[in-house]
């Protein structure tokens, strides 16, 4: 099984109760801390080991919080690719960037052109690095 179907499996099993739990928690502290409220200093200690829902999901599936974000992501937008991770065609990486891909806008081969263009015009406007010391003193 590779990780990217574990993650797959954590976040169909967990993703919405750990959600849940999380939107609760904001509502909780709005209600402590929000506005117009009576300043208090919050339980760092307790916000800290609660941690993010990526982050608890990425420990229930062994893989970094990273790569549940983007999972996540691929999940929204693009269920198919999604779906490719879950059967374990595609890896997280490969699902992401695709959808990375597809969602840039698309470029004629001119703009591509005028943009090599531009870049290759500013990398001969640099001027080349001037030493301020002569080799022969070093001599």
């Amino acid at each position: 099984m590779t990780k990217g179907q574990r993650a797959c499996i954590v976040i169909n099993l967990y993703y919405e109760e750990e959600r849940q739990k999380s939107k609760t928690r904001q509502i909780e502290a709005g209600e402590i801390y929000g506005v117009s409220k009576e300043k208090v200093i919050p339980d760092l200690e307790q916000a800290i080991s609660e941690g993010t829902t990526n982050e608890k999901l990425a420990i229930k599936a062994g893989v970094g919080k990273s790569n549940i974000a983007y999972l996540l992501a691929v999940k929204r937008s693009r269920p198919d690719l999604y779906e490719q991770v879950f059967i374990g065609k595609y890896s997280i990486n490969k699902a992401y960037t695709t959808m990375k891909l597809d969602e840039a806008p698309p470029t004629t081969e001119e703009e591509r052109q005028e943009e090599l263009n531009e870049r290759s015009t500013q990398l001969s406007v640099r001027q080349p690095l001037q030493l301020s010391a002569d080799i022969n003193d070093y001599a």
